[in-house]
């Protein structure tokens, strides 16, 4: 190539290569944002879901609901077979606001804590299907029900240990 073929090619690379740099430059910033805006928003929404956790553990801990599945149990024991009980226990829709306002963006935490997050509700949710008017607890049923209503209620207490200390 000759030098005026060379010149000639200068200012067309030159222009492109200050678009593409205008452009990168332009997209890093935003994109270098939304990451840390996201982590945030993450964060946010796990301590949010934990710290909501805590305190249904806390009011069930206070309302020693665990210790009156397992004295039923006990009861149950001593008894005839055929005995049933009733353990009925208001526990209104909205117990666990924060996570059913939040139960879409679940995908934005940790997978780990995201799963453990949401099997705790769901364990917990089956509890207070079986303790509220119309569960099998609330209208009466035998040993068999309450242990399994403790067993649960255990698995979701366990989750929900571990989730606290993880944070």
């Amino acid at each position: 190539m000759e030098y005026h073929e060379i010149s000639v090619w200068i200012p067309a690379i030159t222009g492109l290569a200050g678009a593409f740099i205008g452009a990168v430059s332009s997209f890093i910033p935003n994109l270098i944002t939304e990451y840390f805006r996201r982590k945030q928003e993450s964060r946010q929404l796990k301590e949010s879901l934990i710290a909501e956790i805590a305190a249904m553990m806390e009011i069930a801990e206070l309302r020693k609901y665990r210790q009156g599945l397992r004295d039923v149990c006990t009861k149950l024991e001593n008894s005839p077979k055929s005995t049933l009980f009733t353990f009925p226990v208001g526990i209104p829709n909205h117990y666990s606001r924060i996570y059913q306002a939040n139960a879409n963006r679940i995908g934005i935490i940790d997978p780990k804590t995201a799963i453990d997050i949401v099997t705790f509700h769901h364990l917990i949710d089956a509890v207070v299907q079986d303790v509220n008017p119309g569960g099998p607890l609330a209208d009466g049923c035998d040993l068999d029900g309450y242990q399994e209503a403790l067993a649960i209620l255990d698995k979701a207490y366990g989750i929900a240990t571990k989730l606290i200390c993880r944070t």
